[in-house]
């Protein structure tokens, strides 16, 4: 059986949509056939300085959400941290010398965003020292990074030839592509998209209220109040999961699998989160978005032609709620996508142009 190494963010805690899409791609790896496991680049307990090594300055400003984090969110996010235990990580810190895998995936998530200061930005994840020769990029996003930021970051020391196929998640990822290599790259789903079905995952809560689950790193105070305003009108709850916000009802501790009954579970869902708008739709909820001009939620709702969602479009929550979405017309856009995303991803296996 051939094996497969995945190099990806999976332990970008606290994360849902980290671990859940390296999740995804490990399972339908498995279900093509193919063994896997994650690449370590460092000890579980090694704690790396992410902020350091910064060169753009001026641009960090576009994911300053992730510099101020409450201290509770540490006593809530156990669920998630412990989630890595669903996922094949090799038990050593990769060696190209010892490591040999017949392809190595690169992707998914926000692997080539500079301006995320939260993870180390390795060169492996652009293809070098590496230990196969087929490497493949599925579905990374640059999320607004662009070629100037990439060659000054790695002082024009990188390019993206070492992989042989390559692939986007997101419309401003293919421009990055192409502005590096020239080439026409195609766009897949995110691989969690590529499940055919997630319920058989799902672990629903045990309440029997209805409840608005808030899935984002740091809500805008305006969004706080109409979060506020609807559940009121609405006779909600307000649920925030893997992030701490005290004027909440409740702030849930959960694993991967616990955070995809709590999504299933949702009479509404508000997220400015890529993954919780994926599982919004892969559960067919009624949500609404806050893109904050994220280029890979700009590009999901465009996708599936769902702008209207968006609450940074100056609308309420009930002006959006009222417009229930069309769930025949997103199951066809996701089934052609899925089809499409996973035949590039089996010759991309196979070694095919």
């Amino acid at each position: 059986m051939k094996k497969v190494g995945i190099c990806t963010l999976y332990d970008a805690n606290p994360n849902f949509g980290a671990t859940l899409q390296a999740f995804a791609l490990q399972e339908t790896l498995k279900n093509l056939g193919y063994t896997s496991e994650f690449l370590r680049f460092k000890n579980s307990k090694t704690k790396e300085n992410t902020f350091s090594s910064l060169k753009l300055g001026e641009n960090n400003h576009r994911h300053s959400r992730f510099f101020s984090v409450n201290t509770k969110n540490i006593k809530i996010n156990r669920g998630i941290i412990n989630s890595s235990k669903f996922l094949n990580i090799c038990d050593d810190i990769y060696n190209k010398n010892v490591h040999k895998y017949d392809s190595i995936i690169i992707g998914s998530d926000e692997l080539w965003n500079l301006n995320n200061s939260s993870f180390v930005h390795r060169k492996e994840y652009y293809g070098y020292n590496l230990s196969s020769n087929n490497i493949i990029a599925y579905a990374p996003s640059a999320n607004g990074t662009t070629k100037n930021e990439f060659e000054s970051y790695f002082d024009n020391s990188l390019t993206l030839k070492n992989f042989h196929k390559l692939s986007a998640r997101d419309d401003s990822t293919y421009k990055f592509i192409s502005d590096i290599t020239s080439f026409d790259v195609p766009i897949v789903c995110d691989p969690t998209l590529l499940i055919e079905d997630f319920n058989k995952y799902a672990i629903e809560p045990n309440v029997n209220e209805d409840y608005i689950l808030i899935y984002d790193y740091k809500v805008h105070p305006d969004r706080k109040k109409k979060i506020q305003n609807f559940s009121k009108s609405h006779n909600l709850k307000i649920y925030s999961i893997g992030f701490y916000n005290s004027w909440a009802d409740r702030n849930i501790d959960a694993n991967i699998f616990e955070f995809l009954g709590y999504v299933k579970k949702a009479k509404y869902i508000y997220s400015a989160s890529f993954h919780g708008i994926m599982f919004s739709l892969i559960f067919k909820k009624e949500f609404i978005a806050a893109s904050s001009n994220c280029k890979k939620i700009e590009h999901i709702l465009g996708k599936f032609e769902l702008t209207d969602r968006d609450i940074c479009q100056g609308k309420t929550f009930d002006e959006i709620i009222k417009k229930s979405i069309d769930y025949d017309k997103v199951e066809k856009i996701k089934n052609e996508y899925r089809s499409y995303s996973l035949k590039y991803l089996v010759d991309a296996l196979n070694g095919e142009n």
